[in-house]
C-alpha cells in the first residue's frame, strides 16, 4: 500500500505545482491524464513547486510563537521555524454541498501570501521513522495554538516529524485580544512583530491552498529544506477541532484534487465542516451533518471526545451524532468516553503556553485540575500509530463502539459517566468522575467519596489489579500503547484515594 502511496504522492506534488504555477489549469479533473501516474522520465521534467521557504528564523523575542512547554532537546528533537512565501487560489463550490461529503470546488481568485512553519524533527536523522505530520494550527482562541501535538507528543517525540502551519489569518494577525482568555491573547504578529512582521495571510478562503502547499514543499524541498534533509515517506494532515472542521472539508473537496496528502488524523469535529467563502468558523450554508466521503483514496481516522458530540458550538450547534458513518475500508470514527473537548492535559498546556506568552492572561492552573481527564492523551497517541499503520502496512485500526446517545443527550450510568465509547481505564473502572457536564468544552472531574471507593476496592493492589487487565484490555484491542502501558497504569493508579 505504501508504495503505491509514494507513486500518487509524486504525481500530487506535480499537480499542487500546477496550481501554484498556473491557477485554473491544475483543478480540471476531467483531464484524463490525471489517471495514469507518470513516468520517472516525465517527473523529471516537471517544474519545481514555486512557493518558496526562508529561514530558519530567528529575531523579535528570540523563540517562536506556539513553542512547546516540554523541553524537546530532552527527547532528542530540535524546533526550527521558517516563512513559506507564494501565490494560493481560493475555492468555491460546484453545485451543492451535500451530506454525503462528495463535494465538488473550483479555483476562484488568487492572492500572494507569507506564512510560518514550525519544524520539530529529531535531531538524528537515524531517529526520524519516515513520517511527517502536518498539523493545521487552530485558531479558535486568538492566537496560534499546537492542540495535538500537546496530546500526542510522547508518540510524536518515538520518530516522528511535526509540522505546525500557521494558515489562517486570525490566529497570525489577529490583533482584537479575545478577552475570556486574557486582555493580551492575540495573533502572533501582535506578539512578537518583530520576528513576524512580514506574515500576510490574505483570508479563510486561501488556507486550503496554503495548507496544500506546505505540504508539497516537504515532500519537494528546493534550497532551504525545512526538514533538515530528512526524506519523508509518509505524510499525515492533522487538525483538531476548528483545524478539524477545515480538514472535513479539505479531505472531501481539495485532496481529491491535489493528492498530496497520505493520511488525515481529524480529531474532535463537530458534525458540519467549514466553508470555502468568507472569513471564520460560521457554518451557514453547509449541511448540518456531514460525512467524510465514502470514496475517499486515503484513510481517515476520526477521534471524537464525549464533548465534541453535542457541547462543540454555543451558537448553531451542529451536533455530531447526526454525521456518524459506519467504519468502512478507508474512514474510522474513534469515541472517547468521559473526555472533554479541552481536557486536562490541552488546557494545562494551553495555561502554561497562555501565562508565558502573554503576561495579562491569568494562571488558571486551579481549574486546569479540576477539568475532565479521560486519558484522552493516551488514546491520541494510539491514534496515532494507528492512522500510520494503516497508511505505511495497510492495516486498519479497530472499531469502537460509540457512545450512547438518546433524544439528543448522551446517556449516562448511575455515576453520571457516559455509556459506550471506548473507554480508558479510569473510565472502565472509576474512582472519580470525569464528563464532558460542567463548564462547556472542559467538563468536570470529581474523586467519588472514599468510602464508596474502598468498599469495592479495599487497596491499592485490589485497585491495581482491575486497571492492569483494563489496560492490557485496550492495549490487545489497539486503542492503548503497550510503550504507554506503565505510564497508563500510574496515571490510573495515582487517582485512588490517598495515593
Amino acid at each position: 500500500m505504501l508504495a503505491t502511496r509514494r507513486m500518487w504522492r509524486a504525481v500530487a506534488t506535480i499537480a499542487v505545482v500546477g496550481v501554484v504555477a498556473s491557477p485554473g489549469l491544475a483543478a480540471c479533473s476531467s483531464d484524463d491524464s490525471s489517471s495514469t501516474p507518470p513516468t520517472t522520465e516525465a517527473l523529471r521534467e516537471l517544474p519545481a513547486v514555486t512557493a518558496t521557504v526562508t529561514g530558519p528564523v530567528s529575531g523579535g523575542r528570540g523563540v517562536p510563537a506556539t513553542a512547546p512547554v516540554i523541553d524537546l532537546a530532552e527527547h532528542g528533537y530540535v524546533e526550527e521555524e521558517f516563512f513559506v512565501s507564494g501565490e494560493a487560489v481560493a475555492y468555491e463550490p460546484v453545485g451543492t454541498l451535500g451530506a454525503d461529503g462528495r463535494w465538488e470546488v473550483r479555483e476562484t481568485t488568487t492572492a500572494p501570501y507569507t506564512t510560518r512553519i514550525l519544524v520539530r524533527r529529531p535531531a538524528d536523522a537515524a531517529d526520524f521513522n519516515g513520517t511527517v505530520m502536518v498539523e493545521w494550527l487552530n485558531v479558535s482562541t486568538g492566537t496560534d495554538l499546537d492542540p495535538d501535538f500537546a496530546y500526542a507528543d510522547e508518540e510524536i517525540l518515538r520518530g516522528y516529524v511535526w509540522v505546525g502551519a500557521s494558515v489562517q489569518p486570525y490566529g497570525v494577525e489577529n490583533d482584537v485580544p479575545k478577552g475570556d482568555l486574557g486582555p493580551s491573547v492575540a495573533g502572533i504578529t501582535s506578539l512578537d512583530p518583530e520576528r513576524y512582521g512580514s506574515l500576510d495571510l490574505p483570508g479563510d478562503a486561501y488556507s486550503y491552498d496554503i495548507y496544500t502547499q506546505v505540504g508539497a514543499l516537504l515532500l519537494q524541498p528546493g534550497d532551504v529544506d525545512p526538514l533538515g534533509g530528512l526524506e519523508p515517506q509518509v505524510l499525515l494532515a492533522d487538525g483538531e477541532s476548528q483545524g478539524a472542521m477545515r480538514l472535513v472539508s479539505y479531505v472531501n473537496a481539495v485532496q481529491p484534487l491535489v493528492g498530496v496528502y497520505d493520511g488525515a488524523l481529524i480529531h474532535s469535529r463537530d458534525g458540519t465542516a467549514a466553508k470555502f467563502t468568507g472569513e471564520g468558523n460560521d457554518p451557514d450554508g453547509l449541511p448540518a451533518a456531514v460525512a467524510i466521503r465514502e470514496d475517499t483514496t486515503i484513510p481517515v481516522l476520526q477521534v471524537e471526545a464525549e464533548a465534541d458530540l453535542y457541547t462543540l458550538r454555543s451558537q448553531d450547534p451542529r451536533p455530531f451524532p447526526p454525521a456518524r458513518q459506519p467504519d468502512s475500508d478507508m474512514v474510522v470514527t474513534w469515541e472517547l468516553a468521559g473526555s472533554a473537548h479541552t481536557d486536562r492535559t490541552h488546557f494545562g498546556v494551553i495555561n502554561a503556553q497562555m501565562t508565558r506568552d502573554f503576561p495579562d492572561t491569568p494562571d488558571l492552573t486551579a481549574l486546569v485540575e479540576t477539568t475532565a481527564d479521560g486519558q484522552q492523551r493516551f488514546v491520541m497517541r494510539a491514534a496515532l500509530r494507528a492512522l500510520n499503520d494503516w497508511v505505511v502496512d495497510g492495516v486498519r485500526p479497530p472499531s469502537g463502539e460509540v457512545i450512547e446517545v438518546a433524544d439528543g443527550a448522551i446517556v449516562r450510568d448511575e455515576l453520571g459517566i457516559a455509556r459506550g465509547g471506548i473507554r480508558p481505564p479510569v473510565i472502565a473502572v472509576p474512582v472519580e468522575v470525569n464528563t464532558s457536564e460542567g463548564i462547556r468544552l472542559l467538563g468536570t472531574r470529581t474523586p467519588l467519596d472514599p468510602a464508596v471507593v474502598i468498599a469495592q476496592y479495599p487497596t491499592s493492589d485490589d485497585y491495581l489489579v482491575v486497571v492492569t487487565e483494563s489496560v492490557d484490555e485496550l492495549i490487545a484491542e489497539g486503542f492503548l500503547l503497550e510503550d504507554d502501558r506503565e505510564e497508563v497504569i500510574a496515571d490510573t493508579m495515582a487517582r485512588y484515594p490517598g495515593a
